[in-house]
């Protein structure tokens, strides 16, 4: 059953706008523009989260909280407003004078990154998982990848679906699909990343036997922590694994964050060298979100540099997000390094990318993370529409020689 979240907000498009990311993401939105519908709501269902305006013509935010209160309403209330911050502040603090939990804020007007992270931080509060059960969830097989597509932007395989990156996904027998923001802190700091990922990698090897049986020579990009980056034989045995697969090692890519690589750089040159000699390709992660030295990223031995989906969530807007990431493709470039994008949502981002000279994307405007049985069917769709970007990309290249 999905969890319900309860929107309460005068305003029917913005109901609308917010119900529809809730129901993107796997949740059933309640909406209310008054307070009548709001109250019977409150009363009448267990409820996941609350998004509330803080003005309403017949009744204010503060009011909603008292009932709430009342009512016992154990969900964290996230304020939604477009009132100056502090004004928020305060309803927030009069909100938890009460007992009510108030998780955060939605500032007006409201952006769909925004809704997304208040959503994720409501899953996070809700999920505690002790080690003792992530440890029974690895060693009973709970865990499993889900699969973003990464397409190509080089002029010779435009659009070309090139590979994919593989998401851990834990499939909690009572939670449904639990994300890994919701694990991934506690596996690394009880150090069962190592078995989780080995897990992982299992899998990830599996599926690719099953596309290359079908002709489909993929790649597939897969998180590695920091952790096991330390271990000697962390190299020899990923080999391994990969050979008893029958893969070959050019068709995994290793991610490691750019925080995770930068830590101690002497540390992990040994394991990182060896693997790219072993024909692995290194990919950095999430580049330009941590405090990396240019001259350890020219000394480590990486061949691909991931720019990180908040610089590129936000190329439709701020100029300064467009000079930092075309920035970091030209660097890139001239260390000879591959660039791909995650984050892609827009039409707008697509054009400035390729524009930019980026070499591949990620993102939810090619295809959202997946199950492997799904895979079929969003390619399907992704040729039909490439056909369609396509189009309207030669539409454009001959208006502008005109």
């Amino acid at each position: 059953m999905k969890r319900k979240i309860l929107i309460v907000d005068d305003d029917p498009s913005i109901c609308r706008f917010i119900a529809r990311v809730c129901e993107d993401a796997g949740y059933e939105p309640l909406t209310a523009t008054g307070y009548a519908g709001f109250e019977r709501h409150v009363r009448n269902h267990d409820l996941f989260l609350v998004i509330t305006d803080l003005q309403m013509p017949d009744c204010d935010g503060i009011e909603c909280m008292r009932l709430m209160a009342t009512a016992g309403v154990a969900a964290p209330v996230a304020i939604l407003s477009g009132f100056d911050p502090r004004v928020m502040q305060t309803a927030g603090a009069f909100g938890r004078s009460v007992g009510l939990s108030i998780i955060g804020t939605l500032q007006k007007p409201v952006v769909v990154s925004a809704i997304r992270q208040l959503l994720e931080q409501a899953a996070r509060q809700l999920f505690a998982a002790p080690e003792e059960a992530l440890r029974a969830a690895i060693d009973s097989q709970q865990f499993t990848l889900f699969y973003q597509p990464k397409v190509s932007f080089r002029p010779e395989d435009f659009g070309t679906v090139v590979g994919f990156e593989g998401l851990a996904r834990w499939l909690h027998p009572d939670d449904g699909i639990v994300m890994p923001d919701r694990f991934i802190e506690l596996a690394e700091s009880s150090r069962q990343i190592v078995s989780l990922t080995d897990r992982l990698l299992d899998c990830g090897l599996e599926q690719m036997r099953q596309w290359a049986a079908n002709g489909d020579h993929w790649s597939l990009s897969i998180n590695i922590s920091p952790l096991m980056l330390d271990d000697r034989s962390f190299a020899d045995t990923i080999w391994q694994k990969v050979h008893d697969a029958g893969v070959e090692p050019s068709r995994l890519t290793l991610e490691i964050t750019e925080s995770g690589a930068m830590a101690d750089p002497t540390k992990t040159m040994e394991t990182l060298t060896r693997l790219r000699l072993k024909g692995f390709d290194l990919s950095i992660d999430d580049f330009g979100t941590g405090y990396s030295s240019l001259v350890q990223l020219y000394r480590l031995p990486f061949s691909e540099l991931k720019i990180d989906k908040s610089f590129v969530m936000d190329l439709d807007e701020r100029e300064d997000a467009q000079v930092i990431v075309r920035t970091l493709i030209d660097l890139a470039h001239n260390l000879s390094l591959r660039v791909c994008a995650e984050g892609v949502e827009t039409m707008c981002e697509w054009w400035r990318l390729i524009d930019y000279g980026c070499d591949r994307i990620q993102g939810y405007f090619v295809g959202k993370p997946m199950a492997a049985a799904d895979i079929a069917g969003w390619f399907d769709e992704w040729r039909g529409r490439l056909e369609e970007i396509t189009m309207t990309h030669t539409q454009k290249v001959l208006a502008w020689r005109n």
